[in-house]
């Protein structure tokens, strides 16, 4: 706490953490901060930053399984039905995990082929 620091202390560590370069401080990026809609993959929020790089790592992911989670979503933003529906195969089925990229490619295609799309 820095009730526990003197004031000559806080001062100097505040000029000291200011003249760190921005990876030494564990800010992400300029061009990727938190809450910015162009924010790159280091912006972004864990479970998002593992379905951009694939979910292993920063190697290239399944196009497979990339394609049926941008169908599932498309489906949800398209129709409201579709929506509802998704979220009810959620609820019923997935423990309420509502997030595509947080399931695997069967389940997807699963959703996908009751819905009819």
């Amino acid at each position: 706490a820095p009730a526990g620091y003197d004031t000559i202390f806080i001062p100097g560590f505040m000029e000291y953490v200011g003249s760190l370069p921005l990876p030494d401080r564990g800010a992400p990026p300029p061009m990727a901060m938190v809450g910015d809609k162009r924010a790159g993959v280091w912006g972004a929020p864990p479970a998002k930053r593992a379905a951009i790089m694939g979910g292993m790592g920063m190697g290239g992911g399944d196009p497979q399984l990339a394609d049926l989670v941008n169908r599932v979503k498309s489906v949800q933003k398209s129709d409201p039905a579709g929506k509802e529906a998704w979220w009810s195969f959620c609820d019923t089925s997935l423990g309420g995990v509502k997030d595509p990229s947080r399931h695997d490619a069967a389940t997807l295609q699963q959703f996908l082929t009751q819905y009819g799309a």
